[in-house]
């Protein structure tokens, strides 16, 4: 982002981000929880490739760990250069997984732990706004 001062996003791809102290906290839990097949988990909301690049440069900037909020161009897939197909649609189904462990909690929504991430990020001083 920070390089060329902009990145081009789909706007016609959406699913939903995860955030790796989700997923851990998940498997932390999943032990004697009932989960007893294959569940799906990723954090709450839909978002598209675009909107998600942009709340990216937004949470990142507003923690100081950008010099400059990088401008978010929108594109089609077909506008791509991307060689791999992705579906335009790729929210997975939680709702096994949410009722087996007990989660329905807002603070599981994909914009949360990004901002906590990036949080955690700037009190360790972990970036620098060159990247």
């Amino acid at each position: 982002m920070q390089s060329h001062g902009y990145v081009r996003a789909v706007t016609d791809q959406v699913g939903t981000p995860n955030c790796g102290f989700g997923v851990s906290n998940v498997i932390w839990q999943a032990p004697g929880s009932g989960l007893h097949r294959i569940h799906h988990w990723t954090n709450t909301g839909a978002v598209s490739r675009y909107d998600f690049a942009a709340a990216v440069a937004e949470e990142a900037s507003a923690f100081g760990l950008l010099k400059r909020v990088p401008m978010v161009i929108p594109i089609s897939t077909t506008g791509s250069t991307a060689t791999t197909p992705r579906p335009t649609y790729s929210v997975l189904d939680k709702e096994a997984a949410w009722e087996a462990l007990k989660m329905r909690h807002p603070h599981w929504h994909w914009r949360v732990h990004l901002r906590l991430m990036f949080k955690e990020l700037s009190a360790a001083g972990e970036c620098t706004g060159d990247a």
